[in-house]
């Protein structure tokens, strides 16, 4: 049998993790959508065709490596 605390315990802990976690979740998620999905009402869990478009796009159209230089260098 299960005591009341442990109950309480693991039902407090199930929703701490699922308030952290799915944060992160979403962001991942977000980052492997195109454009039109990702504006998409009612929004997707998950992506048709997850793509890099957009980590691409970061790498090659802004200074991101620059600015990460700066950030190790200071």
């Amino acid at each position: 049998k299960f005591s009341f605390k442990q109950v309480a315990f693991t039902s407090i802990s199930m929703i701490y993790l699922m308030f952290t976690l799915f944060p992160i979740y979403w962001l991942i998620n977000s980052s492997l959508k195109n454009q039109r999905e990702l504006f998409a009402f009612p929004p997707k869990y998950v992506p048709e065709v997850p793509t890099i478009d957009n980590f691409l796009n970061v790498i090659t159209r802004t200074r991101l490596g620059t600015l990460y230089l700066n950030s190790i260098i200071d």
